[in-house]
C-alpha cells in the first residue's frame, strides 16, 4: 500500500499523494490546484474507469476538469506498473479484535453528508450479510497480506483515535461529523468496554464541532450525555422495514424494532436531531414504514440492495421495495428524503 502511494508523489499539474485511507476500502487521497481526487481500488471484476491486472480502479468526483483527467491518467499508468510486484502472501491467522494505532480519525469524503467522517473501528460484528462494506474489507486484507475471516468475526479497534483526533480538531475549521457512515457501527460491542467512540465525541465537543451517529445498537444511549454538550448533535438509526420478525431474519445481530424506535424517542426527548436510513429498503407496507417513523425522525434516507449479484440470495422470498416508491411514502407525510439539513451543522 505505501508503495504504490509512494509512486503518486509528485503528479503533473502541481497534484501529489496526499492520503491512504483504508476505513472504506482502498482510497488514495491527491491534492492539487484543481480541488481533490480520490482513485478507489478493489478486486470487483467490472471495469470501472480503468483497471491494472488484478484492481478495478474507480475516482471522485465524477466530474473532472481537462488537467485532472491527466493527472489520472499518469498516476493509473504508475499503479499498473506496480500490479505485478507487490502483492503479499497471506499471513496467519490473526485475533478477533485487533488494536491498532491510526494515522489519522478525521477524514474527507465527496459523498459525505457531513463535512468530516469517523471510523474509530473497521470491521463490524453485528455483521450483516448484506452489508455491501464486507467487500471492501476483504479487500483491503487481501491486498494488506492479512489472512481471510468471515464478515461479523473481527474488529480492528483505533485505540488511539482519541488521541489523534485531539491533534487534528487543531488544524482544521469545526464542523459536522459523521460516525462511522459505512464500513462499521460505532457501537460494536467491545465499545462498551474501550469507549473509542464516547471519547471522540467528548473531543469533538471540546473543539465546537458537531456530530451525527448512525448505529442499528442501544448501546448509543449510553452516550447521550456526550452528544449533548456538542454544539449540535443527530443520533439515526438504520430501519429498513416495519416488520419485527422480517428485520430479525435479516439482522439478527442488532437491535431489535422496539429498540432502535425506542433509541429515536429517547434521542427527541433528549432534544436531540434525529434520522433513519432505509436501506436496503424492503418493507411490506412502504406507508407503514413512513408512519412508523414520520413522528420520531427529522429525515430519512432511502436506497436500495448494492452488490445483488452477491447478497441477493439472502433475501430469497423477501420482496425488496423500490426506493422511489418508499421515498414518496415519506414525502406524503412531510418526512425530507435528504439528510443534510439534517447532519451538516453550521458551527
Amino acid at each position: 500500500m505505501q508503495a504504490w502511494a509512494a509512486a503518486l508523489a509528485p503528479l503533473p499539474h502541481g497534484y501529489a499523494f496526499f492520503a491512504l485511507d483504508l476505513d472504506q476500502g482502498v482510497s488514495f487521497e491527491l491534492h492539487g490546484p484543481d480541488g481533490p481526487l480520490w482513485i478507489e481500488a478493489d478486486l470487483a471484476p467490472d471495469p470501472g474507469f480503468a483497471r491494472t491486472r488484478r484492481l478495478r480502479l474507480t475516482h471522485q468526483p465524477h466530474a473532472l476538469t481537462a488537467r485532472q483527467r491527466q493527472v489520472l491518467a499518469h498516476a493509473v499508468a504508475r499503479l499498473q506498473a506496480l500490479d505485478d510486484g507487490l502483492w503479499p502472501t497471506p499471513g496467519e491467522a490473526e485475533p478477533a479484535v485487533r488494536h491498532v494505532r491510526a494515522d489519522r480519525v478525521l477524514v474527507t469524503s465527496p459523498n459525505l453528508p457531513t463535512d468530516y467522517a469517523i471510523n474509530p473501528y473497521i470491521g463490524c460484528t453485528i455483521g450483516c450479510q448484506f452489508c455491501n462494506a464486507r467487500f471492501r474489507a476483504d479487500d483491503v486484507r487481501a491486498l494488506d497480506g492479512r489472512a481471510p475471516r468471515p464478515w461479523g468475526a473481527w474488529i480492528d479497534a483505533k485505540v488511539d483515535a482519541p488521541e489523534v483526533l485531539a491533534r487534528e480538531v487543531q488544524t482544521v475549521r469545526p464542523g459536522s461529523v459523521c460516525f462511522s457512515p459505512v464500513i462499521t457501527d460505532p457501537y460494536v460491542g467491545v465499545e462498551r468496554r474501550l469507549e473509542l467512540t464516547r471519547s471522540c465525541l467528548q473531543v469533538l465537543a471540546t473543539a465546537g464541532f458537531s456530530a451525527a451517529v448512525l448505529t442499528r445498537s442501544s448501546l448509543v444511549l449510553r452516550d447521550f450525555d456526550a452528544l449533548a454538550q456538542l454544539p449540535a448533535a443527530a443520533v439515526g438509526v438504520s430501519l429498513p422495514t416495519e416488520d419485527p420478525q422480517l428485520l430479525e431474519r435479516i439482522e439478527p445481530r442488532g437491535a431489535t424494532q422496539a429498540e432502535r424506535l425506542a433509541i429515536l424517542d429517547s434521542a427527541r426527548a433528549a432534544g436531540l436531531r434525529t434520522f433513519a436510513v432505509v436501506q436496503p429498503a424492503y418493507p411490506r407496507n412502504a406507508s407503514a414504514l413512513a408512519e412508523l417513523l414520520a413522528c420520531r425522525v427529522d429525515a430519512v434516507r432511502v436506497d436500495g440492495l448494492h452488490e445483488a449479484g452477491r447478497v441477493g440470495h439472502l433475501f430469497q422470498g423477501v420482496e425488496l421495495a423500490d426506493p422511489a416508491e418508499v421515498e414518496r411514502a415519506f414525502t406524503a407525510l412531510g418526512v425530507p428524503t435528504d439528510l443534510e439539513a439534517v447532519l451538516r451543522f453550521s458551527n
